[in-house]
């Protein structure tokens, strides 16, 4: 293995990572504590999230790549869709912003498309689902960290109230989980 390590002198807009995706072009995307950036490779590419009319994204906390190749990435005023038509040549006129929660005080903490093709999205406010191109509140109050599928459909959730499941109408909650593992249920960080 070749191990090479990057940074901000390499053209990262910072050197907190907190997701890394590839598309299907080759092109790894990463989301900073500052930004997103390309990288083909070679160098990193800084992309410009501002969308008119949009706060600030801030931080890119999840990243994800849909299966008709379109990137998402969850920042903290919400989501960003960049078309695969355009990863290559990025135009930023081509994305578009989804603001969720009412007060669009909603920090996007994971993404995730199930199998069925419906993407989820766990924020610092709660569980959203997208349908017919916006997205709506699933479960309230709630702190989603990270997002899975079991076999059997439901997702499975790592929150700030420990594992829970989601079977697509309620919430089953597993509190016994973390303690099996030897730790707070505050301390279960990926499934």
């Amino acid at each position: 293995y070749i191990r090479a390590d990057f940074t901000i002198e390499d053209g990262l807009p910072d050197n907190v990572v907190n997701a890394i995706v590839q598309t299907g072009n080759g092109l790894l995307w990463v989301g900073t504590a500052s930004g997103l950036a390309s990288f083909d490779g070679r160098e990193f590419t800084p992309i410009d999230l501002h969308i008119p009319g949009s706060p600030a994204q801030g931080a890119v906390n999840a990243l994800a790549e849909a299966s008709n190749g379109d990137l998402w990435v969850g920042t903290n005023a919400g989501i960003v869709q960049i078309p695969s038509s355009v990863l290559d040549q990025f135009d930023p006129a081509q994305m578009a912003y989804y603001r969720l929660g009412t007060s669009g005080t909603d920090e996007v903490q994971s993404l995730y498309q199930a199998r069925d093709g419906v993407l989820w999205v766990g924020t610092n406010r709660g569980l959203y689902r997208q349908e017919s191109g916006r997205f709506v509140l699933v479960i309230s109050s709630l702190f989603v960290i990270r997002i899975a599928e079991a076999l059997n459909g439901h997702l499975l959730l790592i929150t700030d109230r420990g594992f829970i499941e989601w079977d697509g109408h309620n919430s089953i909650k597993h509190p016994g989980l973390a303690a099996s593992l030897g730790v707070h249920d505050g301390q279960i960080f990926n499934v």
